[in-house]
């Protein structure tokens, strides 16, 4: 749904607004009387709001959405003039007060809305602790309205790395909610903050692998779900605190045995460049030529890797971080392990995080206040496809002893963040 930027232009709103302490105000409130909406008259607009629990997500930040639905048969009959605007807003313990909205436009209502609802989901990284959540929707032609508030409670989360989230704001609102711009998150450029500091000149290499196992290769959503978590975990690492150790990022895509972004010397990850080269990685198309030497598939993967841990003796020592998952080839590429003498002083983390669901989750039970199930909590079980859980990159890194760390879920991607950071640390 496109974000309506002239809601607060149909609405007649003012341009002033008192700052909260803390917190990131939206125009479209501006001069708009929405705390007294609460206490007062109630327009019959039939619609509902759930609040997801709060849970850590790739990015490592603890994750929670809004979701709100209109009754179709409600919108069909205001269509025609103004909109139909969603108004949230998020207030913490200290009086901070975070606000965006989306509006619908009613004139674009076609007469098939009345057998459909409509449902806008607002997702938003949030840091422990408790919050107010209130919601309104409204008629601009109207000027009807309807609240809703609820209480949201962000629990601590395990083992969380000292200061990992200080300085971050309470609430982020997330507006990327689109592949590939929903796995990057560009709209958030806070960053945990991760530290290490190698005792010695290094170089840091983060290489991602974007190409999940061959037989899968022609599946978009194989292929989505793949980078869903590969790229989050790209923005964690590039984005930590390595003092003056410089930092290079690539993609590698083995199908075609290319580099399709390169960044050195990397303080931001330039997302524009990174992003248009996962556009030339269409889903089961390779080239002739690379179809021709589709053998040399996992050798190229190797050569990658030699490139970056090879050096001389007064070179800086190589830390190379390879980000995949599991990776099997078919019948008839090439493997052949790389060779130990090219590794030097290297140090190479392989994490091997796993994209599917290895076993059946169950939707918690029926909430007492809503008297039915949290759809927010189901959980869709994915079984993984025959060889997807089958990784023949690592072996080929074994005669330079990779650490490698499998990672089922966002919880072992912290713990093996922690570690990376601790190893390079020491090194």
């Amino acid at each position: 749904m496109v974000r309506q930027a002239v809601f607060f232009l149909l609405f007649g709103m003012a341009l002033s607004a008192q700052t909260p302490p803390t917190g990131s105000l939206d125009p479209a409130f501006r001069n708009i009387p929405f705390e007294s909406w609460f206490s007062g008259e109630q327009a019959h607009i039939r619609w509902a709001a759930e609040t997801a629990e709060p849970a850590l997500s790739p990015h490592l930040r603890l994750r929670s959405a809004v979701k709100l639905k209109i009754d179709g048969r409600d919108l069909a009959t205001r269509r025609g003039k103004g909109q139909m605007g969603m108004l949230i807003q998020i207030r913490d313990n200290h009086g901070g007060i975070w606000q965006t909205h989306e509006g619908i436009l009613l004139s674009s209502l076609q007469e098939s809305v009345v057998a459909n609802d409509i449902e806008y989901t607002q997702p938003f990284f949030a840091l422990p602790g408790d919050y107010e959540i209130s919601l309104a929707i409204v008629d601009t032609a109207t000027r009807e309205h309807a609240t809703i508030r609820r209480k949201l409670h962000v629990p601590a989360a395990k083992n969380e790395p000292p200061d990992a989230w200080r300085d971050l704001p309470a609430i982020q609102f997330i507006h990327s909610n689109q592949p590939p711009d929903a796995w990057f998150i560009p709209d958030v450029k806070d960053t945990l903050r991760l530290m290490a500091r190698p005792q010695h000149p290094s170089t840091i290499d983060i290489l991602v692998n974007l190409t999940p196992t061959e037989r899968l290769s022609g599946s978009n959503r194989s292929q989505d779900r793949n980078l869903s978590l590969l790229v989050p975990a790209m923005k964690v690492l590039a984005g930590a605190d390595w003092g003056d150790t410089p930092v290079r990022v690539s993609f590698l895509d083995l199908s075609n045995r290319k580099v399709t972004f390169d960044q050195e010397q990397v303080k931001t990850v330039d997302w524009e460049k990174a992003k248009a080269s996962l556009a030339e990685m269409a889903p089961g198309i390779i080239d002739v030529k690379s179809l021709e030497n589709r053998r040399f598939s996992a050798n190229f993967f190797v050569q990658q890797v030699g490139k970056r841990i090879d050096r001389t003796g007064s070179d800086p020592q190589r830390i190379v971080i390879v980000l995949s998952s599991p990776t099997a080839f078919e019948a008839g590429v090439e493997r052949h392990q790389i060779e130990a003498e090219a590794s030097g002083d290297a140090h190479v983390f392989y994490v091997r995080y796993h994209p599917y669901v290895s076993q059946v989750s169950i939707a918690p039970p029926p909430r007492p206040d809503l008297g039915r199930r949290d759809r927010f909590g189901d959980v869709v079980f994915h079984p993984a496809p025959p060889g997807a859980q089958d990784d023949q990159l690592a072996p080929l890194l074994k005669p330079i002893r990779p650490e490698v760390f499998d990672v089922l879920n966002p919880e072992q991607f912290r713990k093996t963040v922690a570690t990376i950071l601790d190893e390079v640390s020491r090194l």
